[in-house]
């Protein structure tokens, strides 16, 4: 019976993965789906659940972002979430169509451009 059941899991795994799962592309979880329009929309409330579960997302993206580069939160150098949440609403009030992840791209984007502007201040 045991092997039944494995040969049945194993059968159906692979039809439960995704294109992007089977290429090695990155699938986005949760909230980085969210439109840059959802975003200002939910940060109208800060204190909403909308705006909360966005903000978590958003510093766990920047977060991995900061581990994965190997960056040792260098890139963030005194930058508090507030400023990083301030900086996401400019981006997403100009570039409503964008999604959340997108938008916390390109703010590890700039968090690594400024980074690389300090470390070369700093190296002179």
């Amino acid at each position: 019976m045991r092997a039944a059941i494995c040969a049945v899991v194993l059968a159906v795994l692979p039809m439960s993965a995704s294109a992007g799962d089977v290429v090695g592309t990155p699938i986005n979880r949760g909230n980085g789906v969210d439109s840059c329009g959802t975003w200002s929309k939910n940060h109208e409330h800060p204190d909403d659940w909308g705006a909360l579960s966005e903000d978590a997302w958003v510093t766990g993206f920047i977060t991995a972002s900061d581990t994965t580069l190997g960056m040792t939160m260098a890139f963030g150098g005194g930058v508090d979430n507030n400023a990083l949440f301030s900086w996401i609403s400019q981006y997403c009030a100009a570039h409503s169509l964008d999604s959340v992840e997108v938008a916390s791209s390109a703010l590890v984007f700039e968090l690594e451009r400024r980074a690389f502007i300090e470390g070369a201040h700093n190296a002179h």
